[in-house]
C-alpha cells in the first residue's frame, strides 16, 4: 500500500475491450478520440493511476468467460486476469456492475491481510433487478456489502439501490464529457431553417433507446428530416420511410459532421433508471442544439424542463407534436438551448468533473480507514457528499465535496417526471 504522503495507488479496472492498451491501439487507427476510457485520466494530477488489461485467450477460455458471464452476469474472469494489479492497488474503481461484482467477489474470496478498497459504481444493476433469480439477488446483494463506496449516475438509481441495501449508503455522482474530444459550438441561428426542412438528429446505441416510438412519431412527417445514427439496427428499419434515414457511423468524424448538420436533437428512450442518453444529450448541448428527450431515468437532475424538452416515455403522438412545435417556433426552442449551454458550464458536467468527483470520494474512503486504524479487510460505506447550492428548482447541483446530502423527499421534489414515479414503486424489491 501507498505510505501517507504519496498519491493513492487507483486500479482503474473497466469493461474488456476497454484495456488502456487496445483502447491507445483503437485511438491511433482513429476509431477512439479521447485519450482514455470515460475521462479518467483527468484524475491522474491527484492518483497513481493503473489500468485494467484486455488478456488474448483461445476458443476455450472465450466459451469459458462467455459461460461465466451468462451465468453470474459479470467477468470473474477477466478480474483474476488482472488480479495482481487489483490487489497491489490502494482503491478500486469500476465503471459498471459487471466490474466491481467480480472486484468484490475475489476481495472477498481473498485471505491477503491488506486488500484495497472497492468504489463501486452501478449502470444497469436496479434496471435489471426484478428480472434477476432469487439466488443472483442474494449473491449481488453479499457481494455489494462488501464496498466502500456505492455510486451511480442517477438519483432514480440511487433510491432503488438504496431500497435494495438500507444499511449501505448509495451516492449519485455526475456523468461528464470530454469536452477537447468534441469541442464546444455556438446555438444555431433562429434563421437557420427558413426554407428547409427542420434536421432533426437521432444517435446512441443504449440498449434503452426507443427507436419504434421515434419511427412512428416521425415517419413521413412534412418538413422534418431525420438522420437515424445507429450501428445495430438492421437496414430495413426504415425502409419504406421517406425523411428518416439510418446512417452506422464508420468514423469518429461522422458523429462531429451530424451534430453540425442538425437543428434538433432527439432522444428517445424506454423507462429506465439510470440516465440512459445522458452522454449524448450533453454532446448536443454542448453542440449547441435544442434537445427533446424521454422523461426517464432521472434526467432531470441534470438539466430542468425549462433547459430541454421533455415528452412521456413511450408516447409517439407527444413526440411528433414536440418536433411540429420546434419546427413551428424555432427561437424558442433556441432560448431552451441557450439555457441548457448554461447550466452544462456552470454544473461542470464534464470529464474533469465526472474524474474529480471520483478523487473526492477517494479521499474521503481513505481519511476514513485512516480514522479507523485498520485496512481495508473491515469494509466501511463512504459516502460522497452533493454540495448545498443555488443550483435551479428542479437540479441537483453536481460539484461534490461539501455540505451533507439534502434528503430526498420524493419524486417530484427532486424534479423527476411521473411517468417513473408510476413505474419504479411497482419494483418487486425483495426483503432485505
Amino acid at each position: 500500500m501507498s505510505s501517507p504522503s504519496a498519491k493513492p495507488r487507483v486500479f482503474v479496472f473497466l469493461h474488456e475491450s476497454f484495456g488502456l492498451r487496445r483502447w491507445k491501439e483503437r485511438r491511433t487507427h482513429g476509431e477512439m478520440l479521447s485519450a482514455t476510457p470515460y475521462g479518467y485520466h483527468f484524475a491522474a494530477d491527484a492518483c497513481d493511476l493503473d489500468y485494467s488489461v484486455d488478456h488474448g485467450e483461445g476458443r476455450l477460455a472465450s466459451l469459458l468467460r462467455r459461460a461465466m458471464l451468462k451465468t453470474l452476469g459479470f467477468n470473474l474472469l477477466h478480474a483474476w486476469r488482472n488480479r495482481r494489479a487489483l490487489f497491489a492497488a490502494d482503491v478500486v474503481w469500476t465503471h459498471t456492475e459487471h466490474e466491481h461484482l467480480a472486484a468484490a467477489l475475489l476481495l472477498r474470496l481473498s485471505r491477503r491481510r491488506e486488500r484495497p478498497l472497492l468504489l463501486a459504481q452501478s449502470i444497469w444493476l436496479a434496471d435489471g433487478w426484478p428480472k434477476f433469480p432469487g439466488w443472483k439477488r442474494r449473491l449481488y446483494r453479499w457481494l455489494m456489502i462488501r464496498a466502500d463506496a456505492l455510486t451511480v449516475h442517477s438519483e432514480l438509481n440511487r433510491q432503488v439501490l438504496q431500497s435494495l441495501l438500507p444499511e449501505q449508503p448509495v451516492e449519485q455522482v455526475y456523468f461528464g464529457i470530454e469536452a477537447e474530444v468534441l469541442p464546444p459550438a455556438p446555438t444555431r441561428p433562429a434563421t437557420a431553417i427558413i426554407g428547409r426542412a427542420l434536421r432533426v438528429l437521432a444517435i446512441g446505441n443504449d440498449r434503452h433507446r426507443d427507436w419504434t416510438t421515434l419511427r412512428q412519431a416521425l415517419a413521413d412527417l412534412d418538413g422534418v428530416e431525420v438522420w437515424l445514427i445507429n450501428r445495430s439496427l438492421p437496414p430495413d428499419f426504415t425502409a419504406g420511410i421517406g425523411n428518416i434515414e439510418l446512417r452506422p457511423p464508420r468514423a469518429p468524424c461522422d458523429i462531429s459532421d451530424a451534430y453540425a448538420w442538425a437543428d434538433l436533437l432527439v432522444v428517445p428512450l424506454k423507462p429506465n433508471l439510470h440516465a440512459s442518453g445522458i452522454t449524448v444529450i450533453l454532446e448536443g448541448v454542448g453542440q449547441g442544439l435544442p434537445v427533446l428527450c424521454s422523461d426517464t431515468g432521472g434526467l432531470r437532475a441534470y438539466f430542468s424542463g425549462d433547459q430541454i424538452g421533455y415528452v412521456p416515455a413511450g408516447d409517439a403522438q407527444a413526440l411528433r407534436a414536440a418536433v411540429v412545435g420546434c419546427a413551428r417556433d424555432y427561437p424558442a426552442c433556441l432560448e431552451r438551448a441557450c439555457r441548457a449551454t448554461r447550466r452544462l458550464l456552470e454544473a461542470g458536467f464534464t470529464a474533469q468533473g465526472f474524474a474529480q468527483q471520483h478523487v473526492a470520494i477517494t479521499e474521503r474512503m481513505l481519511d476514513a480507514q485512516t480514522r479507523r486504524g485498520a485496512t481495508a479487510g473491515a469494509p466501511q460505506v463512504v459516502a460522497a457528499h452533493a454540495i448545498k447550492s443555488d443550483a435551479p428548482p428542479g437540479t441537483v447541483d453536481p460539484r461534490p465535496l461539501a455540505g451533507d446530502r439534502v434528503a430526498a423527499g420524493g419524486f417530484d421534489q427532486l424534479g423527476n417526471g411521473s411517468d417513473p414515479a408510476a413505474w419504479i414503486p411497482k419494483f418487486p424489491f425483495p426483503k432485505p
